[in-house]
């Protein structure tokens, strides 16, 4: 079991807190703990409490993805909760999506959902970094709901 927290805590954290729990990573599941959010944390999201960065850090020290469309604030809060001493989390894959697991790699941190899920983006998926990018693998993931598809940058 992967204890999880979602940095964030709006229209995107909500698509993937949603199916969150139903995800697996090479036969592990995840369970979600909250979410981190330091510019409105308290109350709850979907059951779950939402706290700033450094209470996540010092009670629980999940796993984390985030949640937050802007890619420059994206690698900010990447920064900040892995100074924290929080991991980044293995691939968040939504259960139906269908990939050729022999061909393609998906680095931790990744994020990917499914089309026309909910609130925000048609396409809920990017990478946050390659943390175990290896010369000769795919730079980009592109997720269109019905295939996953690898484009080289």
């Amino acid at each position: 079991m992967i204890d999880l927290a979602i940095f964030g805590a709006s229209g995107f954290a909500r698509e993937v807190a949603a199916w969150a729990e139903r995800a697996t990573w090479s036969g592990s599941e995840f369970r979600l703990v909250g979410f981190i959010d330091d510019v409105n944390p308290g109350g709850e999201l979907r059951g779950r409490p939402v706290v700033t960065l450094e209470e996540m850090a010092r009670t629980k020290r999940p796993a984390f993805v985030v949640a937050v469309g802007d890619p420059a604030v994206r690698e900010d809060l990447v920064q900040a909760a892995e100074s924290a001493g929080l991991p980044v989390a293995p691939p968040l894959v939504h259960p139906s999506v269908q990939y050729d697991e022999d061909h393609v790699t998906i680095g931790h941190g990744t994020v990917i959902g499914v089309h026309k899920m909910g609130t925000t983006a048609d396409n809920t998926m990017y990478s946050v970094r390659q943390h175990d990018h290896h010369p000769g693998e795919p730079d980009i993931l592109h997720h269109s709901g019905k295939a996953l598809s690898v484009v080289k940058s």
